[in-house]
């Protein structure tokens, strides 16, 4: 099962939803999505929500060392491309 993890509660994984799905064996994909457009914020937007993820993932009861997606909800052009690598390079040195 696919679940989001963002700046918006209401699309967030929940701890009772996690502990459900692992109950009945399904296994959770995290996926960080916020504006559409976030990536073209750069490096600090990266960190910052790569920040937000985390603690939104722990509190759900994800281990301190679980993988997060980031995803990019927009029609990027190749000149986005530079701000966008930014962004994942921020969330990766969270």
């Amino acid at each position: 099962m696919i679940r989001y993890v963002s700046n918006t509660p209401s699309k967030n994984i929940t701890a009772s939803e996690a502990q459900a799905l692992q109950n009945a064996g399904i296994d959770i994909i995290l996926v960080f999505e916020d504006a559409n457009d976030r990536m073209l914020d750069g490096y600090s937007a990266g960190a910052a929500d790569a920040h937000t993820a985390v603690t939104i993932a722990t509190a759900a009861g994800a281990s301190q060392n679980f993988f997060c997606y980031f995803a990019c909800d927009f029609d990027a052009s190749a000149s986005d491309q530079t701000v966008i690598n930014a962004y994942l390079d921020g969330a990766v040195l969270f």
